[in-house]
């Protein structure tokens, strides 16, 4: 015997957007920081370097943030509920 579960799928689609939405933010936040405020946090590592790591922290955010905002934007396309077949396991 089987049983259908309902199971919500939009909104899983959309949390993992907000996650990468904040995530994103958060590492822009800290690339600004690290460009413009903070100075490297190693003596043997050069200005240059650290600026240029802490571009790629800002372009790391953005690229987060662009794809939470298509996941959801995917997210509008999807499902509320699907119907799962839940098969009852073996039991002696």
């Amino acid at each position: 015997m089987s049983e259908v579960k309902e199971v919500k799928l939009r909104p899983v689609v959309r949390t993992s957007g907000w996650i990468f939405i904040i995530w994103g933010i958060v590492v822009v936040v800290k690339g600004i920081l690290d460009a413009f405020f903070l100075e490297p946090e190693s003596e043997f590592i050069t200005i240059k370097e650290w600026i240029r790591y802490a571009g790629f922290e800002i372009i790391y955010g953005f690229a987060c943030i662009i794809f939470g905002l298509v996941i959801l934007e995917f997210s509008k396309r999807v499902k509320e509920k699907i119907k799962k077949k839940i098969e009852k396991s073996f039991e002696l």
